[in-house]
């Protein structure tokens, strides 16, 4: 009995993942993207998430530089904005490093809803060009107010939209630092 519930533990993990990322292949790479931290609510610092492999002669290996070649435009709506990626990885490429490839743009989802990250410039002279959109192969963002506690009226929804910025500037110097 402890066995299968150890495997259905499992199954479920696999799956949550699975369905938290949406994998395409581009020409030779293989991109995987979602939201850098899931679920993914309102008001709170999270990310574009995307990891980049390449299929050098049947070796698949993560695919560094591509925070010089590449952005990414988050659209919400009709509001869209423009952001660079940031490796996750020391670009060395070494067997030891298993963030190579891996890349996030943060920010803060103001809104509950669905949310297109569109990847565009170039990989090793490819033209790219791709969209992802929430709600189908990655989940939609969440309403924070939904796991609040106490409830959160509207106008203290605004105060965590705050707080969310000032930490993300707290993350972001921590990484220039």
């Amino acid at each position: 009995m402890k066995v299968i519930a150890i495997l259905v533990i499992i199954a479920t993990c696999f799956l949550s993942f699975t369905f938290a990322h949406e994998r395409r292949y581009v020409g030779n790479f293989i991109f995987l993207v979602g939201f850098y931290s899931e679920p993914t609510f309102s008001n709170q610092v999270n990310g574009a998430y995307i990891f980049i492999q390449v299929n050098n002669s049947g070796t698949v290996v993560g695919y560094s530089g591509a925070e010089e070649t590449l952005t990414v435009n988050i659209q919400y709506q009709t509001t869209t904005k423009n952001f660079k990626l940031e490796s996750l990885g020391d670009g060395d490429g070494d067997s030891g490093d298993t963030t190579t490839g891996q890349y996030v743009a943060y920010f803060v989802p103001a809104s509950a809803g669905d949310y297109s990250f569109t990847f565009v410039g170039t990989l090793a002279g490819t033209a790219i060009n791709e969209q992802f959109t929430s709600g189908s192969k990655f989940a939609s963002v969440r309403d924070s107010r939904s796991i609040a506690v106490p409830t959160l009226a509207s106008s203290q929804s605004k105060t965590v939209v705050v707080s969310s910025m000032v930490a993300a500037s707290m993350i972001l110097l921590s990484i220039v630092v």
